[in-house]
């Protein structure tokens, strides 16, 4: 009977596995990825500094998961190392060695960029972490893509928690209701702020994954972009209805630029959003004067009432 139970068991968590497993993504073949570096490729020419930079400007990007690791990354890189050839607003290195990330190593960046990591709190060691965090408070510059926020506060199965870096941030993953192969409404909630030059102060629609966040204050950031209520309302949001995709904040002297855009890999293929990015990038590494106080709630977001489901 034991043995009974017992094999039925390893079959339920067998099935169990390769099920999550299913879900999980994975890299591309070379020949998918050489496809989708092209169509990066041919996106960035439209892309330019919109400021010059102060000096020669040099990025250290992340892009290690120790959660869920996302198809898009390797795009991703390719997108962040064209910008910085292409443009001339910056030069990009790349380490996924957590023991590279010391107060002295980091001394010779201008920003960090974290690309689609996940659970950071369980890649950096307490060292590590204190440094990440000086580094920014005195002065550096984040900039955080899509997972980028699933960290900190934000994962149930992962081995620790690390609130300042959701504070850093601003905001925690909660959540995906708005998924991959959705197209969405977006809110333009700041027309003339300089890193959303390229919408031309409108709001537009989207298809990527859109993020729910805990742990977020709107008062800590000046938000961007928010998802638009009347256009993609989700039961499973937020009750406030405030849901932050693009935000620039401060943190001690650092600066912060966080975007939710990243899950798909067409988003590194679309010229409006790599525009963002780089102005995004441009503030983060203090090129770019932009304002970063709070703004309130728009009244669109605090008066939205859902609509009645039908009996």
């Amino acid at each position: 009977m034991c043995s009974s139970l017992k094999k039925k068991f390893l079959i339920c968590l067998s099935l169990m596995t390769a099920s999550f497993s299913l879900l999980a993504q994975k890299p591309h073949s070379p020949v998918v990825q050489k496809a989708w570096d092209a169509k990066v490729a041919q996106a960035m020419p439209t892309v330019k500094p919109i400021v010059k930079a102060q000096k020669a400007r040099k990025i250290l990007v992340l892009s290690a998961v120790k959660g869920w690791y996302h198809s898009s990354i390797e795009t991703a890189k390719t997108c962040f190392k064209l910008m910085a050839d292409q443009s001339g607003a910056f030069s990009v290195d790349f380490s996924d060695d957590p023991a590279f990330y010391t107060a002295e190593n980091l001394k010779q960046y201008d920003a960090i960029l974290w690309n689609n990591t996940t659970y950071t709190q369980d890649f950096f060691d307490s060292t590590q972490k204190q440094a990440i965090l000086d580094y920014v408070k005195n002065g550096g510059g984040f900039i955080g893509v899509h997972a980028a926020a699933d960290c900190g506060t934000s994962a149930a199965k992962a081995k620790s928690t690390w609130p300042a870096i959701t504070e850093l941030i601003g905001g925690s993953f909660d959540g995906h209701p708005w998924t991959r192969k959705g197209n969405y409404g977006i809110c333009n909630e700041d027309p003339s702020h300089p890193v959303l030059k390229p919408m031309h102060g409108q709001g537009f629609m989207i298809s990527d994954e859109l993020y729910k966040y805990k742990d977020y204050k709107r008062e800590n950031q000046r938000v961007l972009l928010s998802i638009d209520m009347k256009e993609s309302y989700h039961e499973k949001g937020r009750e406030d209805h405030d849901h932050a995709l693009v935000w620039v904040k401060d943190y001690g002297q650092g600066r912060v630029f966080f975007s939710s855009f990243g899950h798909n890999e067409h988003v590194y293929c679309n010229p409006m959003i790599l525009q963002m990015w780089l102005n995004g990038i441009q503030f983060a590494l203090g090129d770019l004067d932009a304002a970063t106080a709070a703004l309130p709630m728009p009244d669109a977001h605090k008066n939205f009432k859902p609509k009645k489901k039908k009996k």
